[in-house]
């Protein structure tokens, strides 16, 4: 309901009581997702994978995921580009 970092908690207690919990995996990782968390968010859903190899739910965001990681990788390659052209100058 828009509160990320509190339902955040709120999975992570609920995985502190059963770290077997897949609704509660599958929570924290789409909430470390949201907050930019991408490899907390990883973590969380290939735990959830290996618990559930049939969770289609995981699956699609894993591949959401994917993308957001290639994403990320093209804009630090950009901005770390320019630094290292910096530098051999």
């Amino acid at each position: 309901m828009g509160n990320i970092p509190k339902a955040l908690a709120n999975c992570s207690k609920a995985l502190a009581i059963d770290p077997q919990n897949v609704k509660a995996l599958f929570r924290r990782g789409k909430c470390h997702a949201q907050l930019g968390a991408l490899d907390e968010s990883k973590a969380d859903l290939d735990k959830l994978l290996q618990l559930d190899p049939s969770n289609k739910d995981a699956m699609r965001e894993l591949r959401a995921l994917k993308t957001r990681f290639a994403s990320h990788r093209k804009k630090e390659q950009k901005k770390f580009a320019g630094m290292f052209d910096k530098l051999n100058a």
